[in-house]
C-alpha cells in the first residue's frame, strides 16, 4: 500500500496520488498495461512519481 498523499503532507492532489499509485503497482507487477498507462499519463501531463510532480510544479 502506498501513502503518497500522507508522505507529502497532502501537497499532492488526490487524483494525481491515485495515478502515481496505479503506476507504481503496474510497475511492481510488471503489467503489460504499463506502456499504455505511461502513454495516457504523458498525453495528459500526469506525473508518474512524486519527483516528477515536483519537477512539473516548478516548471
Amino acid at each position: 500500500m502506498f501513502h503518497i498523499e500522507e508522505d507529502t503532507h497532502f501537497e499532492i492532489p488526490h487524483g494525481l496520488a491515485v495515478a502515481m499509485g496505479i503506476y507504481r503497482e503496474l510497475e511492481l507487477v510488471k503489467s503489460d498495461l504499463l506502456p499504455l498507462f505511461v502513454k495516457f499519463c504523458d498525453k495528459f501531463k500526469i506525473p508518474k512519481s512524486v519527483e516528477e510532480f515536483w519537477l512539473q510544479s516548478k516548471g
